[in-house]
């Protein structure tokens, strides 16, 4: 006779359940670790653009712009009008999404964001991390 037995079946059934319960909590943690590293990089981005503004780098104002897959910090008073040479791309886990605000430009020695609001980070899953933008650039997150 060929097949398997009762006992054969149960306890390849166990196996995968006991991996299945290792694994998928390490899933669930790293997909907050990578929310958190994400984060990290959109908040530094926003306060690198503020910074380079603020000091004038290059003699002009700077800006961040958000899109799937990558941050760009660029200089010029708009993502359209910018100076692509001077970009600096920051690339993000492609499992995420940006909403609300992409473009937020900052004014020359002030840095005052020319837009205050909410960016928001979210992924396939629905987990979302917000970013408010206030009107003297303070980021609360």
């Amino acid at each position: 006779m060929k097949g398997f037995t009762m006992i054969e079946i149960l306890l390849t059934m166990a196996m995968i359940v006991i991996l299945a319960g290792i694994t998928i909590p390490f899933y669930s943690q790293y997909n907050k670790s990578s929310l958190q590293i994400d984060s990290g990089m959109v908040v530094d981005s926003i306060r690198t653009a503020e910074i380079f503004a603020m000091t004038q780098k290059n003699d002009s104002g700077w800006g961040v712009h958000f899109q799937s897959g990558k941050i760009i910090i660029f200089k010029g008073d708009s993502f359209e009008n910018r100076e692509i040479f001077f970009d600096e791309e920051i690339d993000v886990n492609d499992n995420y999404i940006f909403l609300g605000l992409n473009d937020i430009f900052f004014s020359p020695f002030s840095g005052i964001p020319n837009k205050t609001g909410v960016v928001v980070l979210k992924n396939q899953d629905g987990i979302k991390k917000e970013f408010v933008i206030n009107k003297k650039g303070t980021i609360t997150y």
